[in-house]
């Protein structure tokens, strides 16, 4: 076969999206859902950059195991096992009763920093001018006073982008109240944020 009859069949391209790419592209997300996810006491205990880390590490040694069938799918695949890392690790350190003094907060040369200002501008303030830095240490710590379903509905929802149908299964309520809950969320931080 010529050279020229060879390219002009190149072979079909794969259509399955890079494992890798497709994680850098969600990092930013990533970071910010964890962040929340895990509450101030882990916050303190694990920096959520080496979390992220480790997450991403142990998915692609996964990647054998995984197929893209679209973006939704992904997004729940991916933030599953952020949900059964932050189990795990939380059970770790109640497990060996680690101590709890470390206490790691946004600071501005923290390059991952900025990268969160904007999720979480994105989020929570499409409307408003872009959140400064203060604001995330601000933001989290309104986060960590909602209730853990009210919590898990605003996460699920603005990172996962999970649609009311979905997260009304994983938390057992219909998609209205999901809908009133995150409302309700909302109005919640709004009424905190309001305060500082």
């Amino acid at each position: 076969m010529s050279d020229s009859e060879h390219s002009a069949n190149p072979p079909e391209p794969d259509d399955q999206p890079d494992l890798q790419d497709l994680l850098v592209e969600h990092l930013p997300a990533l970071r910010g859902f964890v962040r929340l996810r895990v509450g101030p006491e882990l916050r303190r205990l694990e920096s959520e950059s080496d979390f992220v880390q480790d997450v991403c590490i142990r998915l692609l040694r996964q990647r054998n195991n995984f197929e893209f069938r679209d973006e939704a799918a992904f997004r729940n695949w991916l933030y599953g096992g952020v949900l059964n890392e932050i189990s795990q690790r939380g059970r770790y350190w109640r497990a060996a009763r680690r101590d709890a003094r470390r206490t790691d907060s946004p600071t501005e040369s923290d390059p991952g920093m900025e990268r969160l200002v904007g999720t979480y501008s994105t989020a929570f303030a499409p409307d408003r001018a872009a959140m400064r830095l203060e604001d995330v240490a601000k933001l989290e710590a309104a986060i960590d006073q909602l209730d853990g379903v009210a919590r898990e509905i605003l996460t699920l929802h603005k990172f996962v982008g999970l649609p009311y149908s979905e997260i009304a299964a994983r938390v057992g309520k219909s998609e209205g109240a999901c809908r009133q809950i995150q409302n309700r969320a909302l109005a919640q931080l709004a009424n905190l944020l309001a305060k500082e």
